[in-house]
């Protein structure tokens, strides 16, 4: 993910500002770590009927539509897990600009993430990004 390895300081694609000026079509949420076996055990399916953004405003839980497992070059780590949310849902955006905050929940098997996104800190340089 070009977002991520420039977020780390790995630039090594030759068009990363090209990747980096288009915007996502969805919401994007990796979800990384030193230790990620507590995942080795499922799947994209399973992943994206246990993950949600919960809007605070609304109360509204919104489902992935996409789950990406990504793994090492071995085949046998997880490097990353991408969820990726719409923006919209029949024509509306999905964070209203009501909701101040977001936040992610995981849950998978013993595994529980939980991370709140404050929406005025989600920028780049079109502005805030709902």
């Amino acid at each position: 993910m070009v977002r991520s390895a420039t977020l780390a300081g790995q630039k090594e694609t030759p068009n990363v500002d090209a990747a980096l000026a288009k915007p996502p079509s969805d919401y994007e949420v990796e979800v990384t770590g030193p230790d990620m076996t507590p995942f080795l055990s499922t799947n994209e399916d399973a992943l994206k009927s246990d993950a949600s953004l919960v809007l605070k405003h609304s109360k509204e839980n919104v489902s992935p539509s996409n789950v990406t497992i990504q793994k090492d070059a071995s085949g046998t780590k997880i490097s990353y897990l991408l969820f990726s949310f719409p923006k919209s849902q029949s024509g509306a955006p999905v964070i209203d600009a009501k909701d101040r905050s977001v936040e992610f929940e995981l849950t998978s098997g013993k595994s529980s993430i939980k991370s709140t996104f404050e929406i005025s800190k989600m920028t780049d340089s079109q502005g805030v990004d709902p």
